[in-house]
Order: structure tokens, then C-alpha cells, then sequence
């Protein structure tokens, strides 16, 4: 979540100016004091150094451009698709509990408390609430009405908040739940997280992070029943 509010500097021109003013003082102290060739020799020199620093970034900007058109092919699979050869083995174990549960149509032992009906679920990803989802729409035959509630300001970048939403929407949609698309407000989440932005993960932030999603949720709930 740091990379939130700490955005790198990644163009050329940054690199070679940062270059050029950390060098320069040094070099033309050296280059008042040298001889033809030596001062032709510290020109190629630095020519050199900014021909490498150039080609790095270069290169750089290159590999971060490929790795974000592959990851605009992200997409989650709710444990459909085949694991990788290197999987860990609890995912090994999760995938195959949801496909023995897919198969062999799954009947869930428990029930809801007495006289509820009705649940609101806040998400923030069909993978995180999928098994809640699938648990809840699976208690036999006690009719439980099931919302799943999107309100999630603190997903960077947008693109990922998008996927985010998009899978959530079809994962509810397969299963007949009513979809609430709540508003994406990075600025209100920046302003109430205004002052911890260094604080670790799992500190003050999250806290702060979880009461204001509860707290939407908590407010639609109320005002819908």
C-alpha cells in the first residue's frame, strides 16, 4: 500500500540530469587541471557513463512496459484453471476442495441464526468472499436472501480495482446475487489515511482501512432494510 503515495521517478531525462549535477562539480574540477588528451579522455568518459545510464533505463522502461501488458491479461479463475507445476500445496488442497464441492454439489451443515434472512456481505474480491458466497447460498433448505456489497477506495491501481469489480460482478451474477457497486473514492480513502502513510502493514492504516469500508457498509445496511 506504500507504493500509494510513493510514486518513483522513472523518466530518462531525470536519470541523466541526476547524472550530469552529481558529476559535473567533480568534472570540471578535473577538467581545469588536465591536459588536452586527459581532458579528451574525460569526455569520453562521461559520454560513456550516460550512454550506460541511458541504455539501463532504457531497458528498464522496456521490461515495465511488457510485464503490464501481461498483467492486463490478469484475470481470477476461482480455482478452475489448472495450478502451475510450482504451487504451493495449500493451494493444491484449496483448488481441490472447490472442485469437490463443484462436483459433488456441496450441502453446507450449517444454518443461519435464528430469524435472519437476509446478509450483506462486503467484498473486496471474488476470490477472498467466494468461499463465504458459496457457503451461504449453500444452506440447504433455509432461504437465505444474499447481497454482496463493493466498496473497496483503498485498491491501487485502478486497473486492479477494476478487475477486482468485474470478477466479483460475474462470480455473483453465476450464482443469481444481487451486486451493490459502490462508488470509487481514492481521494476520500487518501484523505482519512492522511498522516499514516509509512505506518506498516497491519498497523494503524488497515485498522483505519476496514472501519471505513465497515462503516459503508454498515450505513447501506441500515438504510436499505
Amino acid at each position: 500500500m506504500l507504493s500509494c503515495f510513493v510514486r518513483p521517478y522513472k523518466s530518462i531525462s531525470f536519470y541523466v540530469c541526476v547524472t550530469v549535477i552529481i558529476t559535473s562539480k567533480y568534472y570540471f574540477y578535473a577538467y581545469a587541471k588536465c591536459t588536452v588528451e586527459k581532458k579528451v579522455l574525460l569526455i569520453n568518459i562521461l559520454l560513456l557513463i550516460h550512454v550506460l545510464i541511458i541504455t539501463s533505463v532504457i531497458h528498464y522502461k522496456f521490461n515495465t512496459g511488457r510485464q503490464m501488458k501481461e498483467s492486463n491479461k490478469l484475470s481470477y479463475s476461482e480455482g478452475t484453471k489448472p495450478l502451475p507445476d510450482d504451487a504451493p500445496d495449500w493451494a493444491v488442497k484449496a483448488s481441490e476442495r472447490l472442485k469437490a464441492r463443484r462436483d459433488e454439489g456441496y450441502v453446507s451443515y450449517f444454518s443461519p441464526p435464528d430469524g435472519v434472512k437476509r446478509v450483506l456481505l462486503h467484498s473486496c474480491c471474488a476470490p477472498c468472499s467466494g468461499a463465504m458466497v458459496e457457503e451461504m447460498c449453500s444452506y440447504g433448505n433455509d432461504h437465505l436472501e444474499l447481497v454482496v456489497f463493493f466498496y473497496n477506495p483503498n485498491i491501487h491501481p485502478k486497473k486492479e480495482y477494476l478487475i477486482r469489480k468485474e470478477e466479483n460482478k460475474r462470480f455473483c451474477r453465476k450464482l443469481n446475487i444481487e451486486f451493490v457497486d459502490c462508488d470509487y473514492e481514492p481521494k476520500t480513502w487518501y484523505s482519512r489515511m492522511k498522516g499514516m502513510e509509512f505506518d506498516p502493514e497491519r498497523g494503524r492504516r488497515c485498522t483505519e482501512c476496514f472501519d471505513m469500508r465497515m462503516e459503508r457498509t454498515a450505513l447501506y445496511a441500515h438504510e436499505n432494510g
